[in-house]
């Protein structure tokens, strides 16, 4: 439902041009419901090391983030998404790093995400 063979051929595409441009990293943002789910990418883009970062924030938090973000029709359903990969999420635990990040700035939630992901040296922070 989520075109995801479509999605990995692009990101084999994507990756492959940014790595003759010399990138070394690749930040995705998507939804990792299970480890298994992880498969897709590792066929898409061999070889690389995956780590899997999670935003964690309450459902409060996430339901106003999702009413700031979504108007019309769809908002009704991203709402019970939410819902329902908060439940997901919490009882699949696929992330390597948890980044809680509520009440924090992009800014910092950024500089956390790359000092716990090992991209960032402490020093730097």
């Amino acid at each position: 439902p989520f075109r995801i063979e479509l999605a990995m051929k692009n990101l084999t595409a994507v990756w492959s041009n940014f790595q003759m441009a010399g990138a070394k990293r690749l930040v995705l943002a998507d939804v990792i419901e299970t480890r298994d789910h992880l498969e897709h990418y590792r066929k898409a883009i061999p070889g690389v090391d995956i780590l899997v970062v999670r935003l964690h924030a309450t459902l409060p938090t996430l339901t106003k983030h999702v009413q700031q973000r979504e108007i019309g029709s769809a908002l009704t359903r991203h709402l019970q998404r939410a819902t329902e990969l908060t439940a997901i999420m919490e009882r699949n635990h696929v992330e390597d790093v948890l980044v809680d990040i509520e009440r924090k700035t992009v800014t910092t939630i950024a500089r956390e995400i790359l000092t716990r992901s090992n991209w960032l040296p402490v020093s730097d922070v």
